[in-house]
């Protein structure tokens, strides 16, 4: 939204976000650069990554995508988790970078689509970053998350800087314990 609307970059908009973040904590002004810097160097990569969407609710699924294009992501949807994991069952490596996952859907529940997209048998495709992003709220439903599979648990209605940072994030974590496990090797 912002980026359309108001012409912003990912860029700009990420210091739209971060100013009233880093403004209220006391750090020596060169502090204040370098973790702008990281921010924006982390929102900027960001641009073009390429999305899974899964939500029942069309309505969301309209209001999520037109979010998430608007941030400057390619998004691509399913409407409950069985077609999630057939669409990420037909992947090919780099078709998606992150998973987006409702969890109260008609079929197959967020958290049954986690656990067998964690079983296939591609690590490409069984490793993708998936966050919940649902109306369920509890510290037992994000425990659940995590325990199936998830790498982090947000609720609706989308907080967009908590999603931004969440995906930045989740990325920028599951690229870094790749690297280690390549040296590992």
């Amino acid at each position: 939204y912002l980026v359309r609307k108001q012409g912003l970059t990912l860029t700009e908009m990420a210091n739209v976000i971060a100013a009233p973040f880093w403004s209220t904590i006391s750090r020596k002004p060169e502090e204040e650069k370098e973790r702008l810097t990281f921010l924006r160097n982390a929102f900027s990569s960001l641009l073009n990554k390429r999305i899974l969407l899964v939500d029942d609710n069309i309505a969301n699924l309209e209001i999520e995508t037109e979010i998430l294009q608007g941030m400057g992501f390619i998004v691509e949807t399913a409407i409950n988790g069985s077609i999630a994991v057939e669409k990420m069952g037909l992947s090919s490596p780099g078709d998606y970078d992150l998973i987006l996952m409702d969890i109260q859907m008609p079929v197959m529940d967020g958290w049954d689509a986690t656990k067998n997209i964690r079983s296939l048998k591609d690590p490409a495709q069984s490793r993708i970053p998936i966050i919940a992003l649902s109306a369920d709220a509890f510290d037992s439903d994000r425990q659940m998350s995590i325990e199936c599979g998830m790498d982090a648990h947000l609720t609706k209605p989308i907080d967009v800087p908590l999603l931004l940072e969440t995906i930045a994030k989740t990325l920028h974590a599951r690229k870094y314990s790749e690297m280690d496990g390549s040296r590992q090797k």
